[in-house]
């Protein structure tokens, strides 16, 4: 397992300061470059709820994209989070509003398992990739989606490693404040109750329409490849939405 490399990515006047330049670099072309969280037009003054902010590319790309939102960033890791306040500093990102929480399918606190070398998988959830690596366990505070969601929200992005499906499952019927969703989501069977069937059917009952991607291509339910773990992107939007899903994904 390599060691992280911790320094500062510089991207058109950005200063990124991370634990791992390897992953940010990743992050950067994955959300900056290739536009992962686009949305599409979101309206004026729309808020943005970014749950698993890490150290702000995400935040960064929706100030960029959005000027006029107000960005919700939650991130619980204590070092990525003092990394994500000093990001949104140092870079000026004066509408991103930080919070060091968990969203969890409860308030209160959990357990949140830390990788302590390697690049990915800081989670609430022991996943397969921590069998064989260093990991240490501290609490961390856990909010419930449904408190968020007392008002019109334009984009919900989650990207929470492997907890989706409790998450969406618990805000229920408050999911009717949201717009769209870009969703992140983690199979694995360390976690098997964390299943794309469920977070479809929350999306369902809820009155959105989907679709997800793994990788590059489009996929069905049937049609997922499921590795051990395996990840997909998912892009929801409301059945009343005036674009009808026309024009998103793509550019606004």
């Amino acid at each position: 397992m390599r060691l992280r490399r911790s320094g500062t990515l510089r991207r058109g006047g950005w200063a990124i300061e991370t634990t791992d330049m390897e992953q940010a670099e990743r992050i950067w072309t994955d959300v900056m470059d290739q536009h992962e969280y686009e949305a599409g037009p979101l309206g004026p003054h729309p808020v943005i709820i970014d749950a698993g902010a890490n150290v702000g590319v995400a935040s960064h790309f929706f100030q960029t994209r959005y000027p006029d939102a107000i960005v919700l960033a939650f991130e619980p890791g204590p070092q990525q989070f003092k990394l994500l306040e000093r990001n949104l500093r140092r870079n000026r990102m004066d509408r991103v509003v930080p919070f060091r929480a968990a969203l969890a399918a409860q308030t209160g606190r959990m357990p949140f398992h830390v990788v302590e070398r390697g690049s990915w998988g800081d989670a609430l959830v022991r996943h397969e990739w921590m069998k064989d690596v260093a990991v240490s366990t501290i609490e961390v505070p856990t909010v419930q989606l449904s408190s968020l969601l007392r008002g019109p929200i334009a984009l919900l992005k989650l990207d929470i490693e492997g907890v989706e499906a409790d998450v969406l499952a618990e805000a229920g019927s408050a999911l009717r404040h949201v717009g769209r969703m870009v969703i992140e989501v983690h199979g694995s069977s360390q976690n098997p109750d964390n299943t794309m069937e469920r977070v479809a059917g929350v999306l369902h009952r809820q009155g959105f329409r989907f679709q997800i991607h793994q990788g590059d291509r489009e996929v069905t339910l049937a049609s997922i490849t499921r590795t051990d773990p395996h990840w997909l992107i998912v892009r929801a939007w409301r059945g009343d939405d005036p674009l009808g899903g026309k024009g998103w994904p793509g550019e606004g």
